[in-house]
């Protein structure tokens, strides 16, 4: 038995980061809502190069003998099912995506609703790269003052500066 005062504890938070499990669109592939692939329709298409978080990994798809994963869409939230790879072999996702390179120059924030870099921490520049530690796409309705933005939380692989971003911003979408 490990004595109270050496035991080590975690947050919750910070066991979901380790623990967290990304994965980059590497061929266009539907997004669905179920696990079965063929039934319902598409939520959307993933495109190659999207970034996603895995919920739930490898279930093999009931009627064919295809890998399904159930994911979170950095781009807009959307939570669905997508085929890691096809029958041919062709692979459609690939492990990765939780380290960004920045394609423009953007501000890092204190603050997830500050969009405006107010309380800023620092500017990246192009080419650095940033590990996401989170990320958040808060319903504008809501009113979480992001206007719906996707936003990262992330630290400067450089420095260890760590702030929000906007998904657009570093990566020069709009």
């Amino acid at each position: 038995e490990v004595p109270t005062d050496q035991v080590l504890t975690m947050s919750r938070e910070d066991f979901a980061r380790v623990v967290r499990v990304y994965s980059k669109v590497t061929k266009n592939v539907p997004l669905t809502g179920e696990l079965e692939a063929g039934v319902g329709e598409a939520l959307r298409e993933l495109a190659a190069g999207e970034l996603l978080e895995v919920l739930r990994g490898h279930v093999g798809e009931p009627s064919t003998d295809l890998s399904r994963v159930r994911v979170r869409a950095l781009k807009d939230g959307a939570v669905g099912w997508a085929t890691q790879g096809g029958s041919t072999g062709a692979a459609f996702l690939e492990p990765g995506g939780h380290v960004l390179r920045v394609e423009r120059p953007c501000p890092m924030s204190n603050d997830m609703e500050d969009v405006n870099s107010e309380k800023g921490t620092r500017a990246l520049s192009e080419g650095e790269l940033v590990e996401i530690l989170d990320w958040s796409r808060p319903e504008a309705e809501a009113g979480a003052g992001t206007g719906g933005a996707t936003r990262l939380h992330g630290r400067a692989r450089g420095d260890g500066a760590t702030g929000w971003l906007s998904l657009g911003d570093a990566l020069g979408a709009t």
